[in-house]
């Protein structure tokens, strides 16, 4: 006879070898004690699951709030980037201060009202910024004037509302300058939209013009302003042409702090749309759920035993 040692170290004295086969058994949740040395035993094997319950499990642990919190994390440390990369975010430290005046004729101008047309708007924006008139620059660095282009040019540093105001019909002129040494773009700004100063600039506008001038067709106004930090590549002359078009794409940009809120936007309207998938994923489970469909959210049990059994 064939003597084999059993798991509990006995001698059975069967004349069939046994034979040990180690299995992973599911806890089961009923309750019932799973007896291992009963005769013939093997480890229940799961029921297939459907696959709308595959489904469900998988999409839980796809947007698992894990993710979330990474985004997050994520977000935080861009928020936190951005003040430190404002120190170094511009080579040129020089900001565009811009306005756009109705019924001024930049085509109209000729050479010697260009330039006293320039020189008074170079002192006029210099003087209510607190700041020396040499401060005041053309695109092309010179300075104490400004350039004067016609407002339907599309420019690279143009902003969203800038573009849509250098779109609309009528006569209209780009006082387009470069304020030096420009630390705060955001305290410029605040300057330029005062209805103050706008009517300081048009003030200065009627005075360097004869009033038979054929570069005023009509009332003045001030109609929009742009100011924004300066970069290297649009801050020269050779800028203003017709095929420059862009908004400041944050991978175009050289500027750290421009590229890294842009950054931020286009990752904000890629993870928002997810985020509202999520919520609508809610919903659906908690229906799903109800249809008993197993899609609970909860990651099962999948813990195994492995337990030696006695086969034949």
């Amino acid at each position: 006879s064939t003597s084999c040692c059993a798991r509990d170290g006995r001698r059975t004295g069967t004349l069939m070898p046994m034979i040990w086969q180690p299995a992973r058994r599911k806890r089961q949740r009923t309750g019932v004690p799973h007896d291992p040395d009963a005769q013939g035993s093997r480890a229940p094997s799961s029921p297939p699951r459907p696959w709308h319950s595959l489904l469900c499990n998988g999409t839980v642990a796809l947007m698992a709030d894990a993710k979330v919190r990474d985004l997050a994390r994520v977000f935080v440390v861009l928020l936190l980037w951005s003040p430190a990369a404002s120190g170094q975010g511009s080579p040129v430290e020089v900001c565009h201060a811009d306005l756009m005046v109705a019924n001024l004729d930049a085509a109209a101008l000729s050479l010697e009202e260009r330039t006293t047309l320039g020189s008074a708007l170079a002192a006029t924006i210099a003087r209510e910024n607190g700041i020396g008139a040499r401060d005041v620059m053309t695109l092309a660095r010179e300075r104490g004037s400004v350039d004067l282009v016609p407002g339907s040019q599309r420019v690279p540093w143009a902003t969203i509302g800038w573009f849509s105001a250098s779109q609309r019909k009528g006569v209209k002129t780009m006082v387009a300058s470069l304020i030096d040494e420009c630390d705060t773009p955001q305290m410029t700004l605040h300057i330029f939209e005062n209805s103050r100063v706008h009517g300081t600039v048009l003030a200065a506008i009627a005075d360097a013009l004869a009033p038979d001038s054929r570069a005023i067709v009509g009332e003045l106004g001030v109609i929009c302003t742009n100011v924004v930090r300066g970069t290297s590549s649009d801050t020269n002359a050779s800028a203003l042409t017709a095929r420059h078009g862009k908004l400041f794409p944050p991978w175009e940009t050289k500027d750290a702090v421009a590229a890294c809120w842009g950054w931020l936007i286009i990752i904000s309207s890629c993870v928002c749309p997810l985020l509202l998938i999520r919520g609508v994923w809610q919903c659906v489970r908690r229906w799903l759920k109800k249809l008993g469909c197993g899609c609970t959210g909860d990651t099962e049990e999948s813990d195994y035993d492995e337990e030696d059994f006695i086969g034949h």
